[in-house]
């Protein structure tokens, strides 16, 4: 079984209403070294959900094994953070508006302990939700309600992550 990843997440992708989820260059943050000044998305630490909305197609040599997965960091050394995904896969023939999620998945990540380091996570999620071809409408998002990260927490990657055998 090999396994692929594409990503699902470009500055195309718009977030939430609330502010507390925003692109900001890397430097802004992390100017230390101020090589790569690329874009991360930022969860600001807020006792609600924040999140972005995605939309990517499921390729057409999928056949099983999804999930949702990123890499993530923060300045803060203790702390979980916790990673939602809300999502309907689309059909040919069927709504790209609506009225409820398909489906969701979790995860709980804990900060490594030394600030600004690279936290790796994935999220399963349940193989007959998608099919080849099918476009993915969601919502990624932290939920600041109930985790413990006394800080921003930044996506540097999302990906969706499948088997093509």
């Amino acid at each position: 079984m090999a396994l692929q990843r594409i990503p699902i997440l470009n500055a195309f992708h718009a977030p939430d209403a609330n502010g507390d989820t925003y692109w900001e260059p890397m430097g802004v943050t992390f100017g230390s070294n101020d090589r790569y000044n690329y874009l991360l998305l930022a969860f600001a630490d807020q006792a609600a959900k924040e999140g972005v909305y995605v939309a990517f197609m499921v390729p057409l040599d999928y056949v099983g094994s999804p999930a949702i997965g990123g890499v993530w960091t923060t300045t803060a050394t203790t702390g979980d953070v916790i990673w939602d995904m809300e999502y309907t896969a689309v059909d040919d023939a069927e709504t790209l508006d609506p009225s409820s999620d398909q489906g969701s998945g979790t995860v709980t990540e804990t900060a490594k302990g030394t600030a600004r380091q690279a936290n790796d996570f994935s999220m399963s999620l349940p193989a007959s939700d998608f099919a080849p071809g099918d476009v993915v409408i969601g919502f990624f998002s932290r939920d600041g309600v109930n985790d413990t990260l006394a800080a921003t927490a930044w996506i540097a990657n999302l990906y969706f992550e499948y088997s093509d055998s």
